[in-house]
């Protein structure tokens, strides 16, 4: 199982939601449950930038997989609910161990303004069947759904560790695709 989920997230086509962007939440989530340790391994075992179903899609996966692990029914249903948060960034209210899985998913954001380039280069990396005028349009779009939230950041640990920086790296990236 460890060979196919890294050979899924070496796949072609991938620049960002790679092997080392799951080592990156890994290690956010290390000393947290099971269920989120389990949701950072699936979260982006499916992605395809084509298409909108990658949440569903890699909690399937991850429920079959861990099946066949013989893991708990309860705690493969968590883990699927958990991969499916992904999709919006938005936890249920008082949900802590999703707050924990979306902050280290989305902590890239907070990253150095060098490495947080990179990240945006390789995003569009992903997307580059996506016409330059489109692409502009649809991540002016997703970058300002995040800006307009009140929190980027669920947990104290993280909001205090990267808030400021990701809003200064998102206003940044919205600027570039304006000019």
């Amino acid at each position: 199982m460890y060979a196919d989920l890294v050979a899924r997230y070496g796949e072609n086509g991938r620049f960002y939601h790679t092997f080392d962007h799951l080592i990156a939440v890994l290690t956010d989530v290390r000393e947290l449950p099971a269920t989120v340790q389990f949701a950072a391994w699936f979260h982006d075992v499916i992605y395809d930038p084509r298409r909108s179903d990658n949440e569903e899609r890699s909690a399937a996966f991850a429920a079959t997989a861990l099946r066949q692990l013989t893991v708990p029914q309860p705690l493969i249903e968590r883990v699927a609910q958990l991969i499916i948060c992904t999709q919006t960034h938005q936890p249920p209210p008082g949900d802590e161990e999703a707050m924990a899985l979306l902050d280290a998913d989305l902590a890239i954001l907070g990253a150095e303004t060098a490495v947080y380039d990179r990240y945006a280069a390789a995003i569009r990396q992903e997307y580059a069947h996506v016409p330059e005028e489109a692409y502009r349009y649809g991540r002016i779009h997703i970058l300002d759904t995040f800006l307009q939230r009140p929190r980027l950041y669920h947990t104290a640990l993280a909001y205090q560790a990267h808030e400021a920086r990701a809003r200064g790296n998102l206003q940044r990236e919205r600027a570039s695709l304006q000019a």
